[in-house]
């Protein structure tokens, strides 16, 4: 393929990374495609140079707030990024928090930022202040790159209307990719709530009518938003490389004691709850006299959640490793969970979301437990396609019992690993997936 038939790419907000779900769907739909033909603007900060070497920073000439709240703003600076001595993400494991040894200070920050933008959505004053603007650094950048579309995982309303400010000053095409469905919880409860919904509605609504590619996250998703916006939304989830995920993957379903389950992402909103459920089967289990271990591998394993975790005796934090690593470690559990919490407040933020891990999880051919609600995409797509074990109750007696039934039976342990692998090589297949998406961001080119 020439690599002309790419159309030159700009892509606004997160950053390529191997530690976020996001980061890393980015990274595997735009691995191989022609680094002369992408750009990143991005409001992160910048630790790849592999699938791209065009970034800008998004800094304080962006985003500056109004006095007095700019005395509060980080002063990042704004402008092109010289990416000549970033290491490659590629083989990077453990995010910034990993590494940084003053954990009191990190964990102080947050609670006073959280706490900071509380007031300020209780006041209705956050989208006031919570602003951004095209700088003519920026236009500059973008000018000398001459993309052909624009693409954006939206997320925030600031991110919406950077991106309508921007197509209505430059008229570039843009393509909007949707990763969970943020719209129906991105208004915060205050005295402006029912006002900024409207807001956020209308504002959504005019920019995806100004869109020329839509894209969900799963199946799910589109269904579901051609319904509600009355519009196509391509699905594209992660894809994987089938060479590097299934070269180790399960080829023998009988284990060595202990029984050895693991999760490995994220941990916080919509997983914290289901997550600790888990520890407190296999603790059961344990007690029953079942040889089993819960391993948990997440860069987000904050101090909440240790809290709560350390109390498992059968339960064990393990060091992130890095993304290519994976493949093998995975593939050498003998059980792996995908669980989602089950509480309004949760489903409203994941019910059409679907895993990043999903798709690895699925070539290995380690038998899979889908331990979340019914109306999830994520369990709808397991029941439909039956790639995992589906516990859709949050029931603790029904979760034990369906480990118990994984640890004893070994033909379903195959059968279900066998059924995952094909699914993930006819679904998520790294090749045909980039070509599909390709030719979606080729349709202005």
């Amino acid at each position: 393929m020439k690599t002309t038939d790419y159309p030159r790419v700009l892509i606004i907000g997160q950053t390529f990374n191997y530690t976020s779900g996001s980061g890393i769907t980015k990274a595997n739909l735009f691995m191989g495609w022609p680094v002369d033909r992408i750009a990143v603007a991005t409001f992160e900060k910048v630790v790849e140079n592999v699938i791209c070497k065009n970034y800008y920073q998004i800094g304080y000439r962006e985003l500056k707030r109004p006095w007095p709240f700019n005395y509060l703003q980080n002063k990042t600076e704004s402008g092109p990024v010289d990416v000549k001595n970033l290491r490659a993400e590629n083989d990077s494991t453990i995010n910034e928090f990993a590494n940084l040894n003053d954990r009191v200070r990190i964990r102080n920050n947050i609670l006073f930022s959280t706490s900071y933008n509380f007031f300020l959505h209780f006041l209705g004053v956050y989208n006031k202040i919570f602003v951004s603007k095209i700088s003519d650094e920026f236009l500059k950048w973008l000018n000398d790159f001459k993309p052909d579309i624009i693409y954006d995982q939206l997320s925030s309303l600031a991110s919406i209307r950077f991106l309508s400010q921007l197509h209505r000053i430059t008229k570039i095409p843009i393509a909007i990719h949707i990763m969970d469905d943020w719209m129906s919880t991105i208004n915060k409860y205050g005295l402006f709530y029912f006002y900024w919904k409207r807001v956020v509605d209308y504002e959504f609504n005019q920019l995806i009518n100004k869109a020329s590619v839509l894209m969900s996250i799963c199946q799910e998703m589109s269904d579901e938003y051609e319904i509600r916006y009355k519009k196509k939304f391509l699905p594209f989830h992660n894809p994987i490389e089938l060479d590097q995920w299934t070269r180790n993957s399960k080829t023998n379903w009988d284990f060595h004691k202990p029984f050895k389950i693991l999760y490995c992402g994220r941990i916080g909103r919509g997983t914290l709850s289901s997550v600790v459920s888990i520890a407190k089967a296999v603790d059961v289990l344990a007690n029953e006299g079942y040889e089993v271990v819960f391993q948990i591998q997440s860069t987000s394993a904050n101090d909440q959640f240790m809290s709560k975790i350390r109390r498992f005796k059968n339960t064990v934090i393990k060091t992130p490793l890095a993304y290519n690593e994976l493949p093998e470690k995975l593939s050498n559990m003998d059980l792996l969970v995908l669980p989602m919490d089950f509480d309004a407040g949760s489903l409203r933020f994941i019910r059409l979301s679907m895993p990043t891990k999903t798709s690895e999880y699925m070539a290995t051919g380690t038998p899979v437990l889908v331990y979340a609600p019914g109306c999830t995409a994520l369990s709808k797509y397991a029941s439909r396609e039956k790639w995992g074990y589906i516990v859709n109750g949050k029931n603790l007696k029904l979760l034990v019992d369906a480990i118990k039934l994984l640890y004893s039976d070994e033909s379903l342990r195959k059968k279900i690993g066998t059924r995952a692998k094909e699914m993930a090589r006819i679904n998520h297949d790294a090749e045909r997936v980039r070509e599909d998406f390709r030719n979606a961001l080729s349709v202005v080119h």
